[in-house]
């Protein structure tokens, strides 16, 4: 397929089936005008709803996460020390450690 002929087009709000989230069409252009050749819809949690409520079932799962402790290091340059070690280029070593 010519790539100058491909291309993706998503569905505007009133194009949408009722049970897609999203949707986008790949489209080729043919001698027939552009024609969709792939549909993809978003269904969302659509059809685990639909099988809960017909079957009484909730078709759920939870998992709780534990948060992270993340330690972080912060370095504060003592620019007086700093300036004796790298003299001239102290303004440019300050800056990247910040």
């Amino acid at each position: 397929i010519d790539k100058d002929r491909l291309r993706f087009r998503q569905h505007l709000t009133n194009e949408m089936a009722h049970y897609a989230a999203d949707c986008w069409d790949a489209e080729i252009e043919c001698s027939y005008g552009w024609i969709e050749c792939v549909g993809i819809a978003d269904r969302s949690a659509y059809d685990l709803r639909a099988h809960s409520e017909e079957s009484g079932v909730p078709l759920v799962a939870h998992e709780k996460i534990e948060p992270k402790e993340v330690e972080k290091l912060v370095i504060t340059p003592i620019k007086k020390e700093l300036g004796k070690a790298f003299e001239g280029s102290q303004k440019m070593v300050v800056e990247a450690l910040e």
